[in-house]
């Protein structure tokens, strides 16, 4: 199991569920892969599976709060196809991933929980920076989730990457050790 808290040393939920026996059904390959959270259009969350034949995830849990684990049971015959992605909404599952939450939130932790509600098999807290871009894996599946993202729902990540700028020259250690000769060059 894989858990990843940007908020180091708090943990997401309580070791008992963290370190208990999972369900004979914990899928491998099986990823929470990237979420658009702080947007005024549809919130979700998109899952991604890097094995080589699709994953049912019908009968699965989200979850969006650390006390209820089986908030919200993904419908049955949900696939993810083989080397895919599935991106389901929250309202469609009844879940709130939004920040406007009474008293108001800066974050949202994800949670996907085995059918019997006593494994987690992925989590992640989202802190959405940038409005409109979502949270992501880069590459997708692996590695850790990368802020201000181009949204791709149901399909690879990205980051679009501003190649129209260039650091063109930069002076780190001037003659005579004089800091007023450090410099940094754009290039347009």
């Amino acid at each position: 199991m894989r858990f990843e808290n940007p908020d180091y040393g708090t943990p997401l939920w309580p070791e008992s569920v963290l370190t208990g026996s999972p369900a004979t059904s914990v899928p491998e390959g099986l990823r929470i892969n990237e979420a658009l959270i702080d947007t005024a259009g549809p919130r979700w969350v998109e899952l991604y599976n890097s094995t080589t034949s699709p994953i049912d995830v019908g009968g699965l849990h989200l979850t969006d709060t650390r006390d209820r684990l089986m908030k919200a049971v993904i419908p049955t015959n949900t696939l993810v196809p083989e080397k895919g992605w599935l991106a389901l909404e929250d309202s469609t599952l009844g879940l709130d991933f939004s920040l406007d939450l009474p008293g108001g939130r800066d974050r949202v932790i994800i949670g996907l929980v085995n059918e019997a509600g006593t494994a987690i098999i992925d989590a992640y807290t989202f802190k959405p920076s940038v409005p409109e871009h979502s949270e992501a894996r880069i590459p997708d599946g692996s590695g850790g989730m990368e802020v201000a993202a181009d949204p791709t729902r149901d399909g690879a990540n990205e980051v679009t990457v501003n190649n129209w700028i260039v650091l063109n020259e930069i002076q780190y250690h001037p003659m005579f050790d004089d800091p007023v000769r450090e410099y940094l060059e754009l290039f347009h």
